[in-house]
């Protein structure tokens, strides 16, 4: 059971409440929390609090991130009581980012939590614009497509 509700903040705790009586009456054991839909990590950490009331143990969704994402979901499962699951993540797919000094560096399955002002990375300007130019030149990874279904989008849950 995961969520995917791309909520104002203003609405994510009255949708996650929702959300959550959904999964406990499906039998859901695990919230996924998204900051990217969810408007930070702050709603995210509302989201995990509605989530502890009825036992349910949440996990950090990824979606194909570049650092600075993933050092804003590194910072925010570090605060999560109830974060029972390793985080999701795609980052060893890539073969480089846009942050100074290069990826973040895997040590025995883990990456820590960056230290530093802000979220503890810096943007590398040169990379951002090279990947810019290449984003116009080639346009978006369609990740979420599936090639042997053109027209088909994933609606999630898939039961409504």
């Amino acid at each position: 059971m995961a969520i995917y509700p791309l909520v104002l903040p203003n609405y994510a705790c009255r949708r996650l409440i929702g959300w959550a009586a959904y999964a406990v009456m499906r039998g859901g054991r695990c919230g996924s929390l998204e900051h990217y839909a969810l408007g930070g990590i702050r709603p995210c950490i509302k989201a995990a609090a509605v989530c502890e009331t009825p036992r349910i143990a949440v996990a950090i969704h990824s979606s194909g991130e570049l650092g600075i994402q993933l050092a804003t979901m590194l910072h925010m499962s570090s605060v999560l009581p109830n974060l029972s699951y390793a985080a999701d993540a795609h980052y060893h797919h890539l073969v480089d980012d846009v942050i100074v000094g290069g990826k973040l560096a895997y040590r025995d399955g883990a990456i820590e939590v960056p230290v530093g002002p802000g979220l503890g990375v810096q943007l590398d300007r040169e990379k951002l614009g090279l990947y810019s130019e290449l984003f116009k030149s080639m346009g978006g990874f369609q990740y979420d497509r599936d090639p042997e279904q053109p027209g088909w989008f994933a609606l999630v849950p898939n039961d409504r």
